[in-house]
């Protein structure tokens, strides 16, 4: 039989479910600013799996995955708790842009970029206490925990599961979750200033996603956000039936390393994300209002361009590509995470 779930001041009995927000602050007008949390309670004993995403309020994929989750999981077949966060940073997601487009990376009340300010501070300006928030009662909740990210509105990015490089069984866990996801591209990420971060002070194994972006929400990226997620449901036993979709053979990547803008100006690019790249090739040029060349970008390694910034209006400082390194395989402390287990 399963058990009583509690978040915060969320109560949810087994097979049920429910749709609530977390406080974090009182907005000026008296009303809770709060972190929207959809709850599906089994009815049988079993796991904590969080899926979280919206972090960054222009990335919209894994939001419509677990938004799909929260309404189709049957609290009948489920074992354990599956704990559906679509979009953790809701300010920066209903931000408008202009008259007619809405979502921002940044929060607009205080211009912080939540996934940089993890794990937070419960006393800090907005972004700060909502990612105290999400740290210390959200992650604080569940056993395990699963990321969302995309490219965003300003870039696109290679679809890719990523995993925590972590010494010992933590690390294991996290990279056999990754492995769960039918991408064949697996990430190597990196701690700072993330979830992971986060996720690492609490002991909870973490596996996270980047899909393609660019502003949009393709519905091929959505799908495989589900399966993934459910796949990992499958794998920790919380759901019945096999693993679906996992490619015979992967490509695994370095953290990434980004490259940035001295001038500015409209940026030309010369590769496509996901083409394979040796060090120094050009990656595209800067030019001036005339059209005139004032910057190159070169690769800084051999391995794939896994990003491109899609808005070519470029300041000095400002990122223009992403790039990564092709690893030989999983980097987890020289362990084979295939014989690692993973207790429910």
């Amino acid at each position: 039989m399963g058990k009583t779930f509690r978040l915060g001041d969320i109560v949810v009995e087994p097979g049920q479910r429910a749709y609530a927000e977390v406080p974090v602050c009182q907005r000026p007008d008296g009303t809770t600013l709060g972190i929207p949390v959809g709850v599906i309670n089994g009815i049988g004993d079993g796991p904590r799996l969080l899926a979280g995403g919206g972090l960054h309020g222009d990335e919209f994929e894994g939001p419509r995955a677990i938004m799909d989750l929260l309404q189709s999981v049957d609290p009948n077949e489920l074992s354990g708790t599956f704990v559906g966060v679509p979009i953790v940073n809701v300010p920066s997601y209903l931000a408008k842009v202009s008259v007619d487009v809405s979502s921002i990376r940044e929060n607009p009340l205080d211009w912080k970029n939540l996934n940089r300010v993890l794990p937070g501070n419960a006393t800090g300006t907005v972004t700060d206490r909502m990612a105290w928030v999400y740290t210390n009662v959200v992650l604080a909740s569940v056993d395990y925990a699963l990321d969302f990210h995309s490219g965003g509105a300003r870039g696109t990015s290679i679809i890719m599961a990523g995993y925590v490089a972590a010494e010992g069984e933590y690390g294991l866990k996290s990279l056999a979750m990754a492995e769960v996801f039918p991408m064949e591209i697996l990430w190597k990420m990196p701690p700072w200033g993330k979830v992971a971060t986060a996720v690492a002070e609490k002991g909870v194994p973490l596996a996270a996603v980047e899909a393609t972006g660019e502003g949009r929400c393709l519905e091929s990226d959505v799908r495989l956000c589900r399966i993934g997620i459910t796949n990992v449901m499958k794998f920790l036993k919380m759901l019945p039936g096999k693993i679906e979709g996992v490619p015979a053979k992967r490509r695994y990547i370095d953290s990434e390393v980004y490259v940035y803008a001295n001038k500015g100006g409209l940026l030309k690019p010369a590769v496509v994300t996901g083409q394979e790249i040796k060090e120094g090739d050009l990656l595209g040029v800067c030019l001036d209002i005339y059209g005139h060349t004032v910057e190159e970008f070169r690769a800084p390694l051999t391995g794939l361009a896994t990003g491109i910034r899609t808005k070519p209006v470029v300041w000095p400082g400002e990122p223009v590509f992403l790039t990564a390194q092709l690893l030989p395989g999983p980097a987890v402390g020289g362990r084979d995470f295939s014989k690692a287990t993973m207790p429910p």
